[in-house]
């Protein structure tokens, strides 16, 4: 499979295939495009169920009583359950290294609002996975597929 063009090196640009756009190649944005590209193409990710930088807001309707903070989240993954979407992954994309105390309050704040069952963080040299435990979160040094994901959500 072939992936789409990712950057634009005279204009210092990625292209964003969900959103249809380019957009400056900062350091997040970089890691954001490849892990896109990699869920996609690698872990088959069906991009009509992904959801890129919207608001906590948007992605937590039925909470429309909290005082919900005015973030971006920057994928989420989806799921279908009949006709009905639910949120399946959400992932935090950060331009430097590793699994901080900083990065995973970060998302286990957005996933308070949001419910997903699995939670990432991605960096340049790759992703963080979990997914909660009776004890606590549990934690994995990679993405599963889509499949893999559904599956698991439908057993447990």
């Amino acid at each position: 499979m072939e992936t789409t063009e990712l950057s634009n090196p005279n204009e210092g640009l990625v292209y964003d295939e969900i959103r249809k756009l380019w957009l400056v190649a900062t350091p997040e944005e970089k890691v954001r495009q490849k892990l896109i590209q990699k869920m996609i193409y690698k872990l088959s990710y069906p991009r009509e169920l992904l959801s890129i930088e919207r608001s906590l807001a948007d992605l937590s309707g039925t909470l429309a009583h909290k005082k919900i903070p005015n973030r971006r989240v920057d994928i989420t993954s989806f799921a279908k359950k009949n006709t009905l979407l639910y949120p399946l992954l959400v992932i935090e994309c950060k331009e430097s290294e590793g699994l901080t105390q900083d990065a995973l309050a970060q998302l286990q704040g957005y996933n308070y609002f949001i419910k997903a069952p699995f939670i990432a963080i991605a960096y340049p040299e790759g992703e963080v996975f979990g997914y909660a435990t009776k004890s606590g979160f549990t934690y994995l040094p990679y993405l599963p597929s889509y499949e893999d994901l559904i599956r698991v959500a439908q057993d447990g």
